[in-house]
């Protein structure tokens, strides 16, 4: 019996307007972006999905994903084409899949996307695909909002979530969810408290 080679994991980090942004890739791809995380906590994560890693920090090796990073957070359009390595299920691959169709500047609800995979039961299971995205803003789960139009959660935290919507917007400041692929989608009106 021959053993398998320990793979290696390459990571480094990199400050942002979001806060520091870490990212770790195998020589197949991108395997991991988290957003204003610890490093301690990124490496632990890492170390939990992949035991017997080899984890290896080369800040040389992300130069060009953070650059374009830098760029997409200025406000310059990105389609992160690059390779990725990710591990899920087939139904988690699969909404991950129909995010990176959701054109910048625009939303879907959980619902559209459920209904777009030809599974409107899955509401939920497609915010729970949204909440393991384990590439955040590259597979871009923060376009996904509530039915009702309001923003939803995030694992980042709903103010990265807005920052990010904000940065596709053509005018940053002037946030309008827009659902579907073109449909404007009425935002609620605040309630008052009585």
């Amino acid at each position: 019996m021959t053993k398998r080679p320990v793979e290696s994991i390459c990571y480094a980090s990199h400050d942002t307007k979001l806060g520091r942004v870490f990212a770790a890739a195998t020589t197949r791809g991108l395997t991991d972006v988290s957003i204003d995380s610890t490093k301690e906590a990124f490496l632990k994560r890492l170390k939990e999905k992949r035991p017997g890693t080899n984890l290896i920090e080369d800040q040389r090796r992300f130069l060009r994903f953070f650059n374009e990073l830098d760029g997409y957070l200025r406000g310059k359009p990105s389609n992160f084409n690059i390779p990725l390595d990710l591990c899920g299920t087939p139904f988690e691959i699969s909404v991950w899949k129909a995010l990176k169709r959701i054109p910048r500047g625009r939303t879907m609800s959980y619902r559209e996307v459920a209904a777009r995979l030809k599974r409107p039961e899955a509401t939920r299971a497609v915010g729970n695909a949204c909440g393991k995205n384990p590439v955040p803003i590259i597979i871009p789960c923060h376009r996904v909002i509530k039915g009702n139009g309001e923003m939803g959660g995030y694992t980042g935290g709903v103010k990265i979530k807005k920052t990010l919507l904000e940065t596709e917007a053509a005018t940053p400041g002037t946030l309008r969810i827009r659902s579907g692929y073109g449909r404007q989608r009425p935002r609620p009106s605040p309630r008052r408290a009585k």
